[in-house]
């Protein structure tokens, strides 16, 4: 359903993954003819990572990796990087140990649909591979209700 969305009006998608290690794209990437609007993507994993890819180092020192900031701009930063129409962005605590004093399952999706700009928290007490799982779904599902048609 996204990608028929994004087919119909002619946008373009790119995503930077943290939190979700790839699997954002590969769930946007396991339909047949995503290539007419998936740019890229990137998994920065680390800080250092973002910052490399065109997240401000401001951002992360102020904010921390786990952030609604920080994953707002990750999606810019996606959406720049590849000339996409729409950047998409997962960051939080995949778990089982707490990162930058925030509990497992803290989750941030963002999104950044030609410099408009939404971001979500959700908190889960489920297991790591879940909490990517439920992640990867909250970012398609913010995309979802942004370029239904």
């Amino acid at each position: 359903m996204v990608g028929r969305a994004l087919r119909a009006r002619g946008l373009s998608l790119a995503v930077m993954e943290s939190l979700t290690g790839g699997l954002l794209a590969h769930q946007v990437t396991d339909v047949p003819g995503s290539s007419d609007y998936f740019r890229g993507g990137v998994v920065a994993y680390t800080a250092e990572a973002k910052i490399r890819y065109g997240v401000d180092p401001a951002v992360i020192a102020q904010h921390g990796t786990v952030a609604a900031e920080t994953a707002l701009a990750m999606a810019t930063a996606a959406r720049r990087a590849f000339g996409a129409d729409v950047g998409l962005a997962t960051t939080g605590v995949a778990g089982p140990a707490a990162l930058e004093g925030k509990p497992p399952g803290t989750i941030f999706v963002a999104l950044d649909y030609q410099g408009q700009t939404r971001v979500e928290h959700q908190q889960w007490h489920t297991t790591r591979q879940e909490n990517k799982r439920r992640a990867a779904l909250a970012a398609l599902n913010l995309l979802w209700r942004a370029v239904r048609l």
